[in-house]
């Protein structure tokens, strides 16, 4: 791993496209400008981190790619580095994307392919449960491709990493203890005492739920055969095309995970359908390669009949089997385009490079139409004035603002006060100038953000922006993306609406 303490900075890196977006972070494809050198750099928002209790998620993906830092398969972190708003994790870069939009385009692989990426993952998993560290995600969407298809286990937030001296057998009987003492006890000091246990405590769901293994669902003390059950799962879908378990909703889902409730088609492969069998079993030490203890970690699994041919040692200098696209199937979304960097983009992830790759994802003409979709153009002349005026009043939300007072721009966002759960409301933006925001189930005026010369607007992502106000932090997201175009909106109001004397 490169010195993770070097003093980057954003302006180390010219910032291209967006590659993916999670809840509370963007990756970019960006290159450094020293070395030339491309990455992903996973950029998060303190405010929404915070706001959403995320800190140990990030916490977690920090400490574990750390200590996978010489790990083969693995996606690698090269540097981290924080400015005031944002943290930013740079990551390798694999160009050819998630593995699960090959699985959805094509339907299913093919067994050599199955064999190959099952035996990749395999190693990865081996890499991690060496160095105590439980996935608890283990999904097709965070297995990545990199140039050469060559598989990248990734997303390491859901992760643990467990003790040196860590015994599932010791830990699960204190488990257990935990809950007849719960259920025999039930005065106020008991349940004090349950949630101050170190072990209850820390007990939590997480993961996907098509992928989570039985104990995570129970409470029970972690494992880490919990990522050998996700593993029989992925090995599952990339034949079938679909997870083994699935249903119309989470607890259904849950309920056929309990109840070992899948089934295999009439001509899954055998081999591989013995493999799953033994990987997916309810008790934890029961899979197969939970109880390997030599130093290869899973002997078990890789003697699998299902694995033979496979060259282990050699595996990440051989060269994947071809995932054929029959020629009837449209490809265009399988092909990672190559991003040309050039000397004129400039380095940094301020509004002005925010707004340079906001035009290059949704074209200037998208950003036109967004801008016009819902906004009026400032009036030039006291008639235009008039007559934008008298067609505002076929607007639903013009009884919100006094008779001779435009909307220039308005839309649905998702407003929070910090630490509490969002509120759906419309956002109008006036000449007065004012902001004003509305429940829309109601429609009732609850408030406005107060509008004077010392208002200003930060932009954290393309949906995330503030609005900051002597007194006040305004924290607003519009799901449609226009975050950029909301601040440029209330920043030209501010220039030419507000006389500063």
């Amino acid at each position: 791993m490169e010195n993770t303490r070097s003093r980057k900075s954003p302006e180390d890196f010219q910032f291209g496209r967006v590659i993916g977006e999670g809840s509370f972070s963007t990756v970019y494809l960006a290159k450094e400008v020293e070395s030339g050198k491309e990455f992903a750099i996973k950029v998060c928002d303190k405010d929404h981190i915070i706001r959403e209790k995320k800190q140990e998620y990030i916490k977690r993906e920090k400490s574990a790619l750390h200590l996978l830092s010489n790990s083969q398969g693995i996606i690698r972190l090269a540097y981290t580095f924080q400015d005031r708003s944002k943290l930013y994790f740079v990551l390798t870069y694999a160009p050819n994307g998630e593995l699960l939009k090959y699985i959805n385009k094509l339907g299913s692989l093919s067994i050599e392919c199955v064999r190959f990426y099952s035996a990749e993952l395999l190693r990865a998993i081996e890499e991690m449960h060496k160095k105590n560290i439980i996935h608890r995600d283990l999904k097709p969407e965070n297995l990545l491709l990199n140039r050469d298809m060559h598989l990248l286990l990734a997303d390491f937030g859901s992760s643990k990493i467990l003790p040196e001296d860590y015994d599932y057998d010791i830990a699960q009987d204190e488990i257990e203890r935990n809950r007849e003492e719960k259920a025999n006890e039930s005065d106020d000091s008991n349940d004090i005492r349950l949630r101050n246990s170190r072990l209850v405590r820390r007990v939590s769901f997480v993961g996907t739920a098509q992928y989570v293994s039985p104990e995570v669902l129970n409470g029970d003390a972690p494992h880490l055969s919990t990522d050998l059950w996700a593993f029989g799962c992925i090995i599952y879908q990339m034949i079938s095309g679909v997870p083994p378990f699935r249903g119309a909703s989470d607890y259904l889902i849950f309920q056929k995970i309990k109840n070992l409730d899948f089934k295999f088609s009439d001509d899954f492969e055998e081999q591989a359908k013995d493999l799953i069998t033994k990987l997916l079993r309810i008790r934890p030490k029961e899979r197969l390669g939970a109880n390997d203890s030599d130093e290869i970690r899973y002997h078990s699994i890789r003697s699998h009949p299902f694995f033979e041919g496979i060259v282990w040692n050699d595996i990440y200098k051989q060269k994947p089997p071809e995932i054929k696209i029959p020629p009837n199937i449209n490809d265009d979304d399988l092909q990672q385009s190559d991003f040309e960097f050039s000397d004129e983009i400039e380095p940094g992830l301020g509004q002005r490079q925010l707004r340079r790759i906001l035009q290059m994802e949704f074209g200037s003409a998208k950003i036109s139409s967004a801008k016009e979709q819902n906004s009026t153009p400032p009036p030039s002349s006291t008639s235009l004035l008039q007559k934008l005026l008298e067609e505002q009043k076929q607007l639903e939300w013009s009884a919100f603002v006094e008779s001779d007072e435009l909307i220039l721009r308005y839309g649905f966002i998702m407003k929070r006060k910090k630490g509490l759960f969002a509120r759906r409301r419309m956002l109008l933006l006036t000449n007065k100038p004012r902001l004003i925001y509305i429940d829309p189930n109601t429609n009732i005026k609850k408030g406005e953000i107060p509008f004077d010369a010392n208002i200003s607007c930060e932009a954290k992502n393309f949906r995330h922006f503030l609005v900051h106000t002597p007194n006040r932090i305004y924290y607003l997201e519009d799901l449609k993306g226009d975050a950029l175009i909301w601040c440029e909106a209330i920043e030209n109001a501010r220039q030419k609406y507000i006389k500063v004397s």
